[in-house]
């Protein structure tokens, strides 16, 4: 019979295990220590898989959250701007339509643009009462999509009277087409330019008895009276 003693603990009682003796008493000791280091370490496994978990939620929540706010913030937006452009392309939209410019009289109409000026440049003309020194209006005006002007001027003798604006929104287009309609103007000519997608409008309104005699000068340069019927 082997002897065995603990070097440990002094204890005689030994099993034998995979060909070697251990001390019974620190086996069972030993597993019960293992046992509990075990279900602490479960315990912490646990509760560690319980916070990533929580905070991987939490994490979500707040992104979609986020994301959820962000789209109801795009989609207000977008239906804002819709609605916009909506409200100007109903009944408004439908009874407007900008002068109309033959392709057979372009090179010709061609020369009797001035060339392209700053917004700037444009009004100074005004301010400086440039058409009462030449003796002409701006019978048409167009804009590019920077928001310069090129006008065709036409003589105005025998002199009438004459209004234009230029690179309006259609709201405020329309309120001035109402009030030169009730001063007893007509919408001689008007263009039409979309610039960071809205549409931006121009006229030019002349006395109602100068409009035919008018109209017939440009006519003869390819440009063709607009149809406009908005409503009061």
């Amino acid at each position: 019979m082997n002897f065995f003693k603990c070097p440990s603990c002094g204890s005689t009682s030994s099993v034998k295990i995979d060909n070697k003796y251990s001390c019974k008493y620190c086996k069972t000791v030993g597993d019960i220590e293992n046992q509990k280091e075990k279900k602490n370490n479960k315990y912490l496994y646990i509760s560690i898989t319980t916070i990533i978990l929580l905070s991987s939620f939490s994490l979500y929540f707040f992104t979609e959250k986020s994301t959820t706010k962000k789209n109801i913030i795009h989609k207000e937006i977008f239906t804002s701007y819709s609605t916009h452009i909506n409200s100007e392309s109903e009944e408004d939209i439908r009874n407007l339509y900008p002068s109309t410019l033959s392709v057979e009289k372009r090179e010709e109409r061609e020369h009797f643009f001035t060339s392209f000026q700053s917004k700037k440049e444009y009004q100074s003309k005004f301010n400086n009462k440039y058409y009462d020194k030449i003796y002409k209006y701006p019978a048409y005006v167009e804009l590019d999509r920077y928001g310069n002007r090129r006008v065709i001027e036409i003589p105005y003798e025998p002199k009438f009277y004459w209004n234009v604006t230029s690179g309006r929104l259609l709201k405020y287009f329309k309120k001035r087409h109402i009030q030169q309609t009730m001063n007893g103007k007509k919408l001689l000519t008007m263009s039409i330019i979309q610039k960071s997608g809205i549409n931006l409008y121009t006229g030019t309104w002349i006395s109602s008895e100068a409009f035919e005699r008018e109209a017939k000068k440009l006519k003869k340069l390819g440009i063709y009276p607009p149809k406009v019927k908005f409503k009061n």
